[in-house]
């Protein structure tokens, strides 16, 4: 700011009206603008140092939260035949509960996902259309026995 001071005085020594009074207006509305720069960006350094610590405090926490979900994965194995019965002759699930039919593929680690089949016309071993049960995750196809 003591370049604009000094390029005041020096318009001021070296010039005269009207150019003087022109010359000064320019320089006073650059000097606004640089000021009103420099505090947009002291906010925007303020902020980004915030969310820094944000961001800090989020990664220390989900660190936190992924040792607990650990903990509780080694304390508690996943069993799936816990809740659902496999069905051998169709390769899929079914919820004990429910009687829902879900998917294989998406049941077992590491996916863990509990994907409803449905019906839908797919190709059986001879290249004919038959009706299957779908994933609607994956897209699998189980054979489909009524």
């Amino acid at each position: 700011m003591d370049q604009f001071q000094r390029l005041d005085e020096l318009i001021l020594e070296n010039t005269s009206p009207p150019v003087q009074v022109i010359l000064r207006n320019q320089l006073h509305l650059t000097r606004e603008q640089i000021e009103a720069y420099q505090e947009a960006s002291n906010k925007q350094d303020a902020t980004l140092a915030r969310q820094a610590e944000r961001i800090e405090e989020f990664l220390e926490e989900n660190k936190k939260l992924v040792g607990r979900q650990s903990q509780d994965a080694v304390g508690t194995p996943f069993r799936v035949s816990d809740d659902y019965e496999f069905i051998t002759e169709s390769g899929f699930w079914i919820e004990r509960k429910s009687g829902l039919r879900v998917c294989a593929s998406c049941l077992l680690p590491p996916a863990k996902i509990t994907s409803p089949l449905f019906e839908a016309v797919g190709l059986g071993l001879d290249g004919e259309p038959e009706v299957v049960w779908r994933c609607g995750h994956c897209g699998t196809d189980y054979f489909h026995k009524a």
